[in-house]
This record gives C-alpha cells, sequence and structure tokens, in this order.
C-alpha cells in the first residue's frame, strides 16, 4: 500500500463512520484524531524519515480499510482498534513537532 493510500483510506473512513454513528460521542473522538493525524502528516518536514511512523500509518490504514467491509460485531472491535492506533500515532506525532510535550500535563501552570 502506498502512502497516499493512506490519506484516502482515512477520508473515506471518516465517511463511513460519520454515517454509521453521527451522533456518537466516541466516533467524534476518533474522527478528531484521525483529523489530526491526517493535517499533522500534510505538514511533515520531507526530510523526516521515519519507518516506525510509515508503519504504523500502514497499519492503521489497513485496519480503516478492514472497516470498511466488517459487520457490526467487526466493526465494534476495529473501531477500538484504530482508536488505541490513532492515539498513539497522535501522541508520536506531537511529540516530533513539540519534543517533551508530553510533560506539558505534568507542570504547574499559573
Amino acid at each position: 500500500m502506498r502512502e497516499e493510500d493512506v490519506y484516502q483510506t482515512i477520508s473515506d473512513v471518516k465517511k463511513l463512520l460519520e454515517y454509521h454513528f453521527n451522533s456518537n460521542y466516541e466516533t467524534g473522538y476518533i474522527l478528531s484524531v484521525l483529523e489530526a493525524i491526517n493535517m499533522l502528516i500534510d505538514i511533515l518536514p520531507s526530510d523526516i524519515n521515519n519507518n516506525f511512523l510509515r508503519k504504523q500509518l500502514l497499519k492503521l490504514a489497513f485496519l480503516l480499510k478492514k472497516a470498511k467491509v466488517a459487520d457490526d460485531k467487526e466493526f465494534a472491535i476495529i473501531i477500538d482498534e484504530i482508536a488505541k492506533l490513532a492515539n498513539n500515532i497522535l501522541f508520536y506525532l506531537w511529540n516530533i513537532y513539540y519534543p517533551g510535550g508530553e510533560e506539558y500535563g505534568k507542570r504547574e501552570h499559573y
């Protein structure tokens, strides 16, 4: 699967999720995470050659494609996997842009 396919797959499944769960909070959260991943990928510096990120995105694309053809029971399980993986990818991307960002929540702010 090419990297371009990852973008298309995320877009397709976002539409699928919106169609099936228009008012579901959890699905809205997943959509937000996928959108954030899309935006961060778009602005990644071109000199970043990151095999870990590529593998994670391809795994996400595989799960998203799998979700498109799943029945209701499988879909719920796959969406849970997508949410976990998407959160990890988002956290990873966030730390590329904001090194040490994981410490932000631990600091006291005045």
